[in-house]
């Protein structure tokens, strides 16, 4: 049963709003979002009346808008929202409430429930949130648009460094789950196949020099192993019962289809073929390489982010690509992306050398009627104009969004496991890049605010 926002206020209420400084930061935000629609949006995600009922639409939006403005892990979020007094009008949570929950030894949500309520709500309308956001900030003139300024940059998935030694092992681990049936790993028992698996990855892993010729040898040698216990799984799991088909099903269609792959691409490797689309993790399947070229860090994986931001320093459109495609093919969806949001008010735009397309660049200018300052990819020579030149200059803007990004919103690395869990990681960080930004303008700006909530009224 969906329950909402909440309507009945409790004596305890007033008392935290006496406290909280109404000047803080979440004091303004929440008198800023549009609760309403992000209500609208939440309840979609039930369709039944019936059931219990449902966690409060301030509590669970708030706790996830929370969790990527200040950094927090989901356990320590909730253990802080029982003692932090902002937190708690910002999720519209009484004293009441935490007492109650106190006596009954329980927690006002448990970690694991919002983990449930963000899968439930998914990518699509936790994007539908983030764009209520933004659109509101387009509406009331606080996104601009006139100036576009685009970048790519990398978020990094929550994986080990991968190696041939490590995918096979994992590779064999779980096929050994299928022959043994069972689903947990901490249930799996250390037969013959497991310890010498253990053995040969030893081997590498403790070598004080990692050569390739060790690094060949360890992987023929769990090569073999993996190629029989795959086949072997793929028996037990034919022959089994249709109960312990579907408790072993989950676990048996992930060695089908990426063990299989990674073992393929290990043969290949082997061979001295190239491997394309290489898979680096067996729980991160779609995540792949993404090289740098910097000194600090060669390569990243994860999935490639496009950022796009206005001049006055808001992020007016994002997007996750599966793998690593070259800058230059985004260059199109960029321009019309902007030029389809903002119409006539955007007039001109400037990207990095990766984005430089001369007949692309010329036949977008012409059709939009805007300015793009993109200099040449290898020509060092072929200057941009004066015009052009002032307009790249800005551009250096959304380095400093995107670092910003990392640093503070978690833009560095996802925590949530598959693409699915990267996208959501993706919109929340860029929401929570964007709630930052304005309530810097309304530290500085304080009409802001009372403009805002007046046309909100």
């Amino acid at each position: 049963m969906f329950t909402g926002l909440k309507r009945q206020r409790e004596l305890s209420d007033t008392l935290i709003e006496d406290i909280v400084p109404a000047d803080h930061d979440l004091v303004k935000l929440k008198k800023l979002l549009n609760w309403e629609g992000m209500n609208r949006i939440y309840e979609s995600c039930y369709t039944s009346r019936r059931g219990n009922a449902t966690k409060r639409t301030e509590l669970v939006i708030g706790l996830l808008v929370l969790k990527h403005l200040y950094g927090r892990a989901d356990r320590v979020l909730i253990e802080e929202l029982g003692v932090n007094n902002a937190f708690m009008y910002f999720c519209s949570v009484s004293y009441e409430e935490i007492r109650r929950c106190t006596e009954e030894r329980k927690k006002v949500i448990d970690h694991s429930t919002l983990v449930k309520i963000r899968k439930r709500l998914g990518s699509e309308r936790i994007g539908e949130i983030e764009r209520l956001f933004r659109e509101e900030l387009i509406r009331k003139g606080i996104i601009k648009g006139k100036n576009l300024f685009s970048d790519t940059t990398s978020l990094e998935d929550n994986i080990s460094y991968p190696t041939e030694v490590g995918l096979l092992k994992r590779v064999i681990e779980h096929a050994e789950m299928v022959v043994q049936g069972v689903v947990k790993k901490k249930e799996l028992v250390k037969t013959a196949v497991i310890r010498k698996t253990n053995q040969i990855a030893k081997v590498y892993y403790s070598a004080g020099k990692k050569t390739k010729e060790l690094l060949f040898s360890t992987t023929r040698q769990l090569l073999s192993i993996s190629k029989e216990v795959v086949a072997k799984a793929r028996q037990h799991f034919d022959r089994s019962s249709e109960e312990v088909r579907r408790e072993l099903k989950r676990i048996h269609e992930r060695v089908e289809r990426v063990g299989q792959k990674i073992v393929e691409q290990v043969e290949q490797k082997l061979s001295g073929a190239k491997v394309t689309d290489r898979v680096v993790s067996y729980y991160e399947e779609e995540a792949r390489p993404l090289p740098k070229g910097k000194v600090h860090k060669g390569c990243e994986f994860g999935h490639k982010l496009r950022v796009d931001m206005s001049g006055d320093g808001y992020i007016t459109n994002y997007r996750l690509y599966r793998g690593n495609p070259a800058d230059v093919g985004m260059l199109e969806d960029t321009v019309k992306e902007h030029a389809e949001r903002f119409g006539k008010k955007f007039k001109a735009g400037a990207m990095d050398r990766g984005f430089y397309n001369e007949p692309k660049i010329e036949e977008l200018e012409k059709r939009y009627g805007i300015c793009l300052a993109i200099p040449h990819k290898t020509d060092r020579s072929k200057k941009l104009t004066r015009r052009k030149q002032r307009l790249y200059d800005r551009r250096s803007g959304i380095e400093s969004k995107i670092s910003e990004g990392k640093r503070m919103v978690g833009l560095d690395k996802s925590y949530y496991r598959g693409y699915e869990g990267d996208v959501i990681w993706s919109t929340l960080s860029i929401l929570a890049l964007n709630i930052r930004k304005l309530l810097r303008d309304v530290r500085i700006k304080p009409k802001l605010m009372k403009k805002m909530v007046m046309e909100s009224g």
